[in-house]
């Protein structure tokens, strides 16, 4: 959605590995994130620059197993990555 409101448009293309690795891949041509806002844009809830509601990072980091990112003045790209299935939780004996 950002890649269509912010930049005007872009691709995105979703792959799945033999490995159970699933990415989605989202690139723009926009001004990209600019370096003095990235840390509150990507981790703070709410945070924006554009009169948005500022969740999208917030979102995506709560819902994916890892997220790239790269962005700059030629535009942006976002990597999103998840396994197919959840990974066995640790065991650990309760005291």
């Amino acid at each position: 959605m950002n890649a269509i409101v912010h930049a005007g448009g872009g691709t995105a293309a979703v792959g799945a590995g033999p490995d159970g690795l699933v990415q989605v891949w989202i690139e723009d041509q926009g001004q990209g994130i600019d370096l003095s806002d990235l840390p509150q844009a990507t981790l703070e809830r709410g945070f924006t620059t554009a009169g948005t509601m500022g969740h999208g990072f917030y979102i995506i980091l709560k819902t994916v197993d890892r997220i790239y990112l790269l962005t700059g003045p030629q535009g942006t790209t976002v990597v999103l990555e998840q396994e197919r299935t959840a990974p066995e939780p640790d065991s650990c004996p309760i005291s």
